[in-house]
């Protein structure tokens, strides 16, 4: 909905009741992707796809009911080649 900010907010209180919460870990990740703070987000994304990679996925995204917006950042995000080598990484 356009509040990036406000939404980083809420996210990072979450991850403060349980840092092991995957999906709004992720989700700082993507926003502050698409807010151009590459570095600092992929550190974040990738702290979350460790603990499960299936969130990597679109599929699993839109299952949770992430919105559109969010979706289509996530799929910038999941482009990155850092992102792609870690979600690759043990498949067989």
């Amino acid at each position: 909905m356009g509040k990036i900010d406000e939404a980083i907010e809420h996210w990072q209180a979450r991850t403060e009741i349980n840092n092991q919460f995957v999906e709004p870990k992720l989700a700082i990740g993507v926003a502050l992707y698409n807010k151009g703070k590459i570095t600092e987000s992929l550190i974040i994304a990738e702290a979350a796809l460790k603990l499960d990679k299936s969130w990597g996925n679109l599929q699993r995204l839109k299952k949770e009911l992430w919105g559109d917006k969010l979706l289509e950042d996530a799929a910038k995000l999941l482009e990155n080649p850092q992102i792609k080598v870690l979600l690759s990484e043990n498949e067989e």
